[in-house]
């Protein structure tokens, strides 16, 4: 795996985790209603599916590239 995937990987990743536990964080610290942090997380597995769907577009169909052609 190149340093430049590598990279992308990690600030994903964080991305990710930032989008999942943002409404956990509000939830707790400014009394956001719980039935807004239900929408929240009904929301999240779409924005996930979103993103990968951009990506693909992006790529030309190709989410995961082979670097090896033969």
């Amino acid at each position: 795996m190149s340093y430049g995937a590598l990279a992308l990987l990690v600030a994903g990743g964080v991305m990710v985790h930032m989008v999942l536990a943002a409404p956990l964080v509000l939830f707790l610290n400014f009394g956001l209603s719980a039935t807004v942090v239900v929408l929240l997380q009904l929301v999240n597995p779409f924005l996930l599916m979103l993103i990968l769907w951009l990506g693909e577009r992006w790529r030309d169909g190709v989410l995961i590239s082979n670097p090896r052609t033969n």
